[in-house]
């Protein structure tokens, strides 16, 4: 008896870690997965589920079978796809053919090549309303604002005047008469306060500290003559006081001039310094994403066209980033891509890599702040962008996936 106990306890164990490996596996599959067109590509998941989907245009060898239309696949088993034509259809996973548990979208996209750049610009960037960081006294006086406003608020109109920067409330705060009615943005939606200033020795206040603009510097990762969009950075830019995506009313891409780099070490990351040329625009800013900046080009910059690769062509390994930090040129310096991780949720963590290029190392110390959106090329595709340092080792950083970037730029 108590050997039967023994067996049914170790069946259990057995079938529940099967059961977390399972799961783990069902969850590691992405919600959504590309192909390019006309190309052919091997698989293998050995995950124990079914697939179900029809397209006349992508064809399956799966078992020594060669299967089109109507297709049904066994993933514990190595498959191959080839496509011909761009496509998007549902594919059904089954547990064992009979469980449904989650239906993947499959895009066949064109094949694509753009200018990978790795040009340090400036970013000149002002908010869509001004931004709240936090309400203070007036001349020892609580703040007028204190339970009305709170960080993390965007002023939009003040007495029904549309607001583009910290002068014009201060404009309307001059001429208000004793109250101003203001249009805020807060959690999702808008809402109307009304606030009583203060007069001071500078003049009528409320007691907010407010920002309405930012700058800094990036690089740009890719230039695509189709239409002249570009990408930058390869991560959003955050306001650092409240930890939140900086809504964009305009913005510009300017030139630099690099002054310096401090090197980074081991708990201090490193910086590029430069003076923003503000009167050479090269381009203007339309989008503000998790992903990065996107704009248009005012002056198209010339390069050659790379092809890109999707989340499925990075593989650990050697690689390059382009950046012109070291000569003002952009050149490539070689890295290793350390871990890849293709369905991961934060789009700008999907590669780790290491600078390995003694040229890079002995001038930035790795990767710096100005660095992120360096483009990731290997095997002579575009992949991916640098995004962030690892503050403990500035050899290492974070990269995005160049199709992340491109989905992005799309919406």
């Amino acid at each position: 008896m108590l050997g039967n106990r023994k067996i049914l306890k170790a069946a259990l164990q057995v079938i529940a870690v099967y059961a977390v490996m399972t799961a783990s596996a069902i969850n590691s599959l992405p919600e959504d997965f590309r192909l390019l067109e006309n190309s052919r590509r091997k698989f293998s998941w050995n995950v124990p589920l079914v697939a179900e989907f029809y397209d006349e245009s992508i064809t399956v060898m799966s078992g020594g079978q060669k299967l089109s239309g109507n297709i049904t696949i066994d993933l514990r088993d190595e498959f191959v796809v080839s496509t011909s034509d761009e496509a998007e259809t549902d594919i059904k996973l089954t547990l064992f053919g009979l469980i449904p548990v989650k239906t993947v979208s499959l895009s066949v996209i064109p094949e694509k090549e753009i200018i990978p750049l790795g040009k340090t610009v400036g970013v000149c960037m002002t908010t869509d309303g001004i931004l709240v960081l936090g309400t203070g006294r007036i001349d020892g006086k609580a703040s007028p604002s204190d339970g009305i406003l709170k960080s993390g608020d965007f002023i939009l109109k003040a007495n029904d005047e549309t607001l583009e920067n910290k002068d014009d409330l201060i404009n309307v705060l001059a001429e208000c008469g004793g109250s101003v009615d203001l249009l805020i943005y807060r959690d999702g939606g808008e809402r109307n306060v009304s606030i009583k200033p203060i007069e001071s020795e500078e003049g009528y206040r409320i007691g907010a500290w407010v920002r309405d603009s930012t700058q800094g510097i990036g690089t740009l990762t890719y230039f695509d003559p189709q239409d002249s969009s570009f990408g930058a950075l390869g991560h959003g830019v955050y306001d650092v006081d409240i930890m939140r995506l900086m809504p964009l009313r305009e913005g510009e891409i300017v030139g630099l001039m690099i002054t310096g780099v401090r090197k980074g070490k081991a708990g201090n990351p490193g910086e590029i310094m430069g003076i923003l040329e503000k009167d050479n625009v090269l381009g203007k800013i339309y989008e503000n994403t998790e992903c990065g900046l996107y704009g248009v080009m005012e002056k198209p910059p010339s390069g050659e066209l790379v092809p890109i690769g999707l989340k499925q062509d990075a593989k650990e390994g050697g690689a390059f980033i382009m950046t012109d930090v070291v000569t003002g040129e952009n050149e490539l310096y070689s890295v290793e891509i350390r871990h890849v991780n293709r369905y991961g949720v934060s789009p700008d963590k999907g590669l780790v890599i290491e600078v390995t290029d003694e040229r890079l190392v002995e001038k930035t110390g790795g990767i710096v702040q100005g660095m992120s959106g360096s483009p990731i090329i290997q095997n002579g595709k575009i992949i991916g962008a640098v995004t962030h340092v690892f503050v403990r080792n500035p050899k290492k950083g974070y990269g995005i996936f160049i199709e992340s970037m491109l989905e992005e730029g799309k919406k």
